[in-house]
């Protein structure tokens, strides 16, 4: 049977109601589809709509569907069906496979038979219009759902949300541009207001159906696109009027600034410090200045910008004492802003950047991000954005603001060691000096560095106290891997003078306990490759702990480390059968042997280490 609805004169969702309206149940599909999720209605054929709710211009494609519900007034999850959308589904509701992301070529099909529009107009209302522009969906795989999860971690793009506009709703009845659902979507440039990420009701993103899962499209009850209806807990809808939210005034110049980014992200190319690049790369430049923000902290940089409305700068304030708890990373720093306060902070501070008239004007706003994020705390993290999170041609505007390293003068300092009376050599160096006395010394100089990395470099400066002319110099003398060489390490020391004196006490402190001769302990233990059964067993016994292959072997990794004073990840225990450390397991299963070890046999270790190397002649 056919049943049509009306409103008015307009006959609706025909085809809505004939399969779904009238109580054909969804089953799921046989063969490949059903291993797949997917369902379908028994017996259907796609039938064409007699009549179709045209597609506002730049819509999106949650935002029509919804309207086609409302008009048809049917749940959401059953105009997706009758419009032939591919989907999956969920309990009570479906999910349209890649809901607003993208079309696969079954829902693209499908629209094409019930709606007769045209497929460029259906995949313009997904966010695949921003490909290669604002969003890059490289790695996409339909059939895949941990693609998506990967996407949504690295693009900036809400992909089961919104934001919006409350003024912008009220004019349309219910009409959701596509771009709202951008990251870098803060401002609505009509009116002049921050967009609003969540229902002040439920506390959920808008359009997100439910908190802390995906979204989906009701299958039994109709929704209003200018009610919230998001679901806070089971059997409850959120029935607050959009319409009603709060906004906040935005300046002028903060307006242009969207207009200029929603340009670039519909693909037009630009410029950036007068140099012509493509939108892609003028996108990749954004995350790069938002990551130097964040990583500097610079909240009194951020509050000074006249355009930051007082939101804006909370929502960056809050985001800097999020990450100031955390090591981060530069993947962290370069994320999508959490809400449209936050992006339009972001868009305030780079936008000066990236849409400057001239290479000097571009240079100028761009120094100061730079000078502040070299000399941040977490400095190797800034290193890592300078080497990997720059697009090629803009690299040059980089490097013409980087601060010039702090040369760390040695040779003074060298010389009047030899005045003196240097009494070590290169082979009385370990690797890393004693933690020690790295802390107590030489740590302050060295404060965004590591420890350990920290403790190589100042044997490595030993070294050249001891008359190696350079870094290079020093490495080989120590016998080092070349890998283990960092300049950017001894860029970050500030005061040459200071560093020099307190590693030439280091060297003193060394001496007063009596000098080792190291070089001959590596060669002596480098095939050291367990310590005996019969040596571990009596210390293990009365535990009732079984002696495997493995802690023979870590036991022998202990001995080399504290007879060498090398890195437990260049034991000859530790290295593989092709010559590399051994990999993140092996060396998590070392410190579990170490911070496991019975109080007995440290001894016991440290008396067979002796014995072992007096056998081969070494004290």
């Amino acid at each position: 049977m056919i049943i049509c609805l009306t409103r008015g004169d307009d006959v609706v969702a025909v085809h809505a109601l004939d399969m779904v309206g009238a109580g054909v149940a969804m089953a799921p599909a046989s063969g490949p589809a059903a291993r797949s999720g997917l369902l379908r209605l028994p017996g259907s054929v796609l039938r064409r709509l007699p009549v179709v709710v045209v597609p506002d211009p730049g819509e999106s494609l949650g935002s029509w569907v919804d309207r086609v519900a409302a008009r048809a007034e049917v749940p959401p999850g059953q105009a997706a069906v009758a419009l032939g959308l591919e989907i999956r589904g969920r309990g009570s509701g479906v999910l349209p496979v890649l809901y607003g992301i993208t079309l696969t070529a079954a829902s693209r099909a499908g629209l094409a038979a019930s709606t007769g529009l045209d497929p460029v107009r259906c995949e313009a209302m997904t966010l695949s219009v921003f490909d290669g522009a604002a969003l890059d969906f490289t790695g996409l795989d339909p059939s895949d759902e941990r693609s998506v999860q990967r996407l949504a971690r690295r693009e900036w793009a809400l992909l089961r949300a919104s934001r919006a506009c409350p003024t912008c709703l009220a004019e349309t009845g219910g009409v959701w541009p596509l771009w709202w659902r951008l990251g870098v979507a803060a401002v609505c440039p009509r009116h002049r207001v921050l967009l609003v990420d969540f229902c002040p009701a439920c506390r959920i993103r808008l359009r997100k159906g439910q908190a802390n899962r995906s979204t989906r499209l009701w299958g039994r009850r109709c929704v209003d696109p200018l009610r919230c209806d998001n679901s806070p807990e089971a059997g409850r809808w959120c029935p607050y009027w959009l319409t009603d939210l709060a906004t906040v005034a935005v300046s002028p110049a903060l307006v242009r600034a969207q207009h200029g980014v929603l340009a670039v992200a519909e693909g037009t190319d630009v410029r950036v410090g007068g140099q012509p690049v493509t939108a892609r790369m003028w996108f990749a430049f954004l995350r790069f200045v938002t990551g130097l923000v964040r990583l500097a902290a610079m909240v009194e940089f951020v509050s000074s910008c006249p355009q930051v409305p007082a939101e804006a700068v909370d929502a960056f304030v809050a985001d800097c004492a999020e990450r100031a708890g955390a090591r981060g990373s530069r993947a962290a720093l370069r994320a999508m802003p959490a809400t449209a306060p936050l992006a339009a902070a972001m868009l305030a501070v780079a936008t000066p950047i990236l849409f400057a008239s001239d290479r000097d004007e571009c240079l100028g706003a761009l120094a100061p991000l730079v000078r502040a994020a070299a000399t941040a705390r977490r400095v190797d993290i800034f290193h890592q954005l300078r080497r990997e999170g720059l697009p090629g041609p803009l690299t040059s505007l980089l490097e013409e603001v980087m601060p010039r390293p702090a040369r760390v003068h040695g040779a003074r300092v060298r010389q009047r060691a030899r005045e003196g009376g240097v009494r070590w050599e290169s082979r009385h160096l370990p690797h890393l000096v004693q933690a020690d006395d790295f802390r107590d010394l030489v740590a302050a100089h060295l404060s965004s560095t590591g420890e350990r990395i920290g403790r190589r470099l100042a044997a490595l400066a030993l070294a050249r106290l001891a008359g190696a002319e350079s870094w290079r110099h020093a490495v080989a003398a120590m016998d080092m891997a070349p890998m283990w060489l960092d300049l950017d390490v001894v860029s970050r020391i500030r005061d040459s003078g200071g560093f020099w004196a307190s590693t030439a006490a280091v060297g003193e402190r060394m001496t007063s306990r009596g000098l080792v001769d190291y070089a001959a302990r590596r060669r002596a233990t480098a095939g050291l490759l367990e310590v005996p059964y019969r040596v571990v067993k009596p210390t293990y016994r009365p535990l009732h702990i079984a002696v495997t292959e493995a802690k023979c072997r870590y036991a022998a990794v202990w001995v080399w480390t504290t007879f060498t004073g090398g890195d437990f990840c260049e034991a000859p225990g530790l290295i593989t059968a092709a010559g590399e450390p051994g990999g993140p397991e092996t060396r998590y299963a070392y410190r579990q042997f170490v911070s496991r070890m019975p109080e007995d046999l440290a001894g016991v270790l440290r008396a067979w280490g002796a014995s072992y190397l007096a056998d081969r002649g070494v004290a």
